[in-house]
């Protein structure tokens, strides 16, 4: 389905761009003062706008259906000139095939449709492989106090920093995991790591508070460790409230890669207190604590020494 759906920039700028509905998170409606509110997540594949191409995560509050009407004559006769030039203009157009029998196939398409968009035919793109259940779980917790993008405001992501991921595990395994053992629906990023890293870091974004207070409860829990099939222990170092440019950044596929695959694509589990699994994960905790602390220090002492060199005046350093 095509719709008119709202985008949110910094300084308060909402601007409406056309998008496609690709797929559908259907929660329980909530009911206000006697009134139902829809609290589904609809999963838009932008058409237009700075984020054409893209994916993103809208209520029904920022989404507009398109009326349907038909297309006036001489738009049709306007498209049927313009598919001819850009058919023709296309590097593996064939000379011996006539750009008409293209053309007349799309606009006959229109014409059947009575303008309607061709939503059956844009769903074969790229972005319907991408469906919402790879970007949000099949089903997601119910929050009391989720935030919607308010008119004239930024919209507020939580996200939770976490590290000693393995370097193979894919972003989809985690928000699957995730699910599987809180029932919260959950966006995560897993970052590139240097070669010689034997881990990488991520992190996990939501748009409800109580959902990260009861996230990070359970991965900090001392009763359990979320670890990999080779026992290395997910450690949650921080949660974050972020907006503006750091929401758009996040939101975005092409300025922040999400992993969808990966070696360790549902071999993520939970060890429990008491066992040999749970007492080498404490370990190794504890020794990447260790590790971090260290590497901390080891930055302040990089940035005093290069502060002390750049105070250096240059007729010194000759």
């Amino acid at each position: 389905m095509r719709v008119c759906a709202s985008d949110s920039f910094a300084a308060g700028e909402i601007l409406f761009y056309d998008a496609i509905v690709d797929d559908v998170l259907r929660k329980k409606h909530s009911n206000l003062n006697g009134q139902e509110e829809c609290e589904c997540i609809f999963l838009l594949f932008w058409l237009h706008g700075p984020n054409v191409g893209n994916l993103a995560n809208k209520g029904v509050a920022d989404i507009c259906l398109l009326q349907d009407s038909e297309l006036h004559p001489k738009l049709i006769y306007f498209m049927e000139i313009s598919m001819q030039n850009i058919v023709k203009a296309l590097p593996d157009f064939v000379p011996g095939t006539t750009s008409d029998d293209l053309v007349c196939n799309i606009v006959a398409r229109l014409r059947e449709t009575n303008g309607r968009p061709l939503s059956g035919s844009l769903r074969q793109g790229k972005y319907a492989q991408r469906s919402l259940s790879e970007v949000w779980p099949p089903q997601g917790g119910t929050c009391d106090n989720r935030q919607d993008t308010d008119v004239g405001g930024d919209k507020r992501l939580y996200v939770i920093l976490v590290q000693n991921l393995e370097k193979d595990l894919s972003s989809s395994a985690v928000s699957k995991f995730i699910h599987e053992q809180t029932s919260i629906a959950t966006q995560v990023y897993i970052f590139p790591s240097l070669p010689w890293e034997p881990y990488t870091n991520g992190v996990i974004m939501m748009d409800c508070k109580k959902d990260v207070e009861q996230l990070f409860g359970f991965l900090q829990s001392p009763n359990q460790f979320t670890v990999s099939s080779n026992g290395r222990p997910l450690v949650a170092t921080e949660k974050l409230s972020l907006n503006d440019h750091w929401t758009l950044m996040l939101k975005s596929p092409n300025k922040l890669l999400n992993r969808r695959e990966g070696g360790f694509s549902s071999e993520l589990k939970v060890v429990c207190s008491g066992t040999e699994e749970y007492k080498k994960a404490k370990e190794l905790r504890d020794l990447f604590l260790q590790f971090t602390d260290h590497q901390k220090r080891l930055y302040k002492k990089l940035c005093t020494e290069e502060t002390s060199i750049s105070s250096i005046p240059n007729y010194l350093q000759l």
